[in-house]
């Protein structure tokens, strides 16, 4: 989603036709910017939506259904120790849930997933109705391209196949 804002910037286009939710990382690689990522998440996997921010080396991945993780990646990469719950981190954890209430209608996002599960349940059911065909391609292959018919004379299919071809049969 970024790069076009930064290949965009790069070009000298101010603006772009239609608004996008991204940012240009020209003011980020100079140093202008805080470097923060947005990540949401709404897999098969998840039983609700998951939203990741990244800070600089801090990282914050709230859920619903879980209680919120907050990591910083400079001294724990592998995010072994969760900071959330520490009095030492705590106003860094209600910054990172401001920002998560900015960028993130939890109610919203979940009815979203839900509509579209729905859609996708019933479209399946109409489709698992009544004899199935494959969605794969099956090319139709002719037999009589294949196989070498014993109509043909033999030396006649070698005589015409060859390269040089000899003089005669």
């Amino acid at each position: 989603m970024d790069l076009l804002p930064t290949l965009a910037e790069l070009a000298g286009i101010r603006t772009l036709v239609e608004p996008i939710d991204s940012t240009s990382f020209i003011s980020i690689v100079a140093g202008e910017k805080r470097n923060v990522v947005i990540f949401k998440y709404t897999g098969e996997v998840s039983v609700a939506p998951v939203l990741m921010i990244r800070d600089g080396d801090m990282k914050f991945i709230a859920c619903p259904a879980d209680p919120p993780q907050l990591f910083d990646l400079a001294s724990d990469l592998l995010e072994l120790t969760n900071l959330a719950g520490l009095p030492d981190h705590s106003a860094t954890l209600s910054d990172f849930t401001s920002m998560a209430a900015l960028h993130w209608g939890v109610d919203v996002v979940t009815a979203e997933v839900i509509e579209s599960q729905k859609s996708r349940i019933l479209v399946r059911n109409a489709l698992t109705q009544g004899t199935q065909t494959s969605l794969g391609y099956q090319p139709q292959v002719r037999s009589e391209n294949l196989y070498m018919r014993n109509y043909l004379d033999l030396n006649k299919v070698e005589f015409d196949t060859r390269c040089p071809q000899p003089e005669s049969l």
